[in-house]
């Protein structure tokens, strides 16, 4: 038979034939993911909460500011970007924070103790002043004249 309809399903099913049995010279390979859902507010605190963190924590997390995280969970901006992925990714598999190095819970606050006690109030004092010198504050020119 020389039907054209014919030859083309013949050949699909030479081809499937040949894929069961690990030929996939000929396969076309689509990769599909799931889409990513849209997370409100409640959801970005029910994630946090969930993974044992406070803002700080969840945002050191995240890569972002404390004060995006706020953002996200008073409802005033969304997820945007590939953010928008970890999250989903965290409800998945909570364990991914500690394979992304930050362990069972990020204590920062108990960082931040450990860090500066043994530091004397006139070393922070000396340290502050220093950056302060380094980055004077730029004036606007409006507010020069």
């Amino acid at each position: 038979m020389t039907d054209p309809l014919f030859l083309e399903l013949m050949e699909s099913a030479q081809e499937a034939a040949a894929f069961a049995h690990g030929d996939t010279s000929r396969c076309r390979v689509v990769r599909c993911t799931d889409p990513v859902p849209e997370y409100t507010a409640q959801d970005v605190v029910r994630i946090r909460d969930a993974l044992g963190m406070d803002r700080v924590g969840f945002a050191l997390l995240m890569g972002v500011s404390s004060r995006t995280v706020q953002a996200w969970e008073t409802g005033r901006g969304g997820l945007k970007g590939p953010v928008r992925r970890l999250p989903y990714l965290l409800e998945d598999d909570p364990a991914l924070v500690e394979r992304l190095g930050f362990g069972e819970r990020l204590d920062y606050t108990k960082w931040q103790q450990d860090y500066f006690d043994g530091l004397s109030l006139d070393t922070l004092l000396e340290a502050a002043y220093a950056w302060d010198s380094a980055h004077p504050i730029r004036r606007r020119p409006e507010q020069d004249g």
